[in-house]
């Protein structure tokens, strides 16, 4: 099974390793590093949940069973969250594979850091509610659309 990101709704920017992700329907944003960052990584390549907790267990000391409950626990989270989709249509071109025998990390449960202390002025913001031609032309039936 595959995820995609659930766009267009969702935004979101990598900064130093930390993702954050904006969900502008809700108003909610989330943090997360390290492992949910991977995760993530790979959802956005299209990888598979098989890929994506292999290549997690390429990297992380830890057994395969906890490897794959905690990438199922985040991805579902993500899920419920409305942040990633099911993906249907052809699979993408594979991701390079990773080499070299570095030491591996030890593994840390990926941690989902959700905010809601901004929802009003994310919500109130209208510059996510235009049509293709961008702001300031508000989408036909918006609250701002008689305004642009």
């Amino acid at each position: 099974m595959r995820f995609k990101v659930n766009t267009p709704p969702v935004i979101h920017q990598t900064l130093d390793g930390e993702v954050i992700v904006v969900n502008l329907d809700t108003g909610t944003y989330y943090s997360f590093a390290g492992v949910g960052a991977e995760i993530w990584s790979s959802v956005e390549r299209g990888a598979s949940l098989a890929e994506t907790v292999d290549e997690a267990l390429a990297r992380y000391d830890a057994p395969r069973e906890t490897v794959e409950a905690a990438v199922m626990r985040f991805v579902d989270e993500l899920t419920t969250e409305e942040l990633i989709a099911p993906e249907d249509g052809p699979e993408p071109p594979a991701a390079p594979a990773r080499t070299g025998d570095a030491a591996k990390a030890p593994f840390a449960e990926p941690l989902l850091n959700k905010y809601t202390d901004m929802q009003e002025l994310l919500l109130l913001d209208p510059i996510h509610e235009v049509d293709e031609r961008g702001w300031p032309h508000s989408l036909e039936g918006s609250a701002q659309a008689g305004e642009a």
